[in-house]
């Protein structure tokens, strides 16, 4: 049996982000239809979204507190993806992921 292409799908958010929705994820169901296999993996997590967006309630210290933590999260995360990307055939980064 002939092993399916992999791709490696970056994006900022998961489906709570609409940035992410719009531009990538709702690709994926035709990309996979084409042929490809794809791992999605986002930089950040959706209660960082909350927080930021002022949908989950936190005062302003924990806002920045929550900023710092999920950045420095995320720079780490970028570094992982960049170091593991040669395992995948191909990688779609999001715009501003990287």
């Amino acid at each position: 049996m002939k092993r399916l292409p992999r791709v490696l799908v970056l994006t900022q958010f998961g489906t709570i982000g609409g940035s992410s929705r719009i531009q990538v994820l709702q690709f994926i169901p035709h990309i996979e239809k084409s042929g490809f296999r794809c791992t999605v993996r986002y930089m950040y997590p959706d209660s960082f979204w909350r927080t930021q967006m002022h949908i989950k309630t936190a005062g302003g210290f924990l806002r920045f507190l929550n900023l710092f933590l999920f950045l420095s999260i995320g720079l780490f995360k970028k570094i992982w993806f960049a170091v593991t990307a040669w395992m995948y055939d191909g990688v779609i980064i999001q715009k501003e992921t990287f």
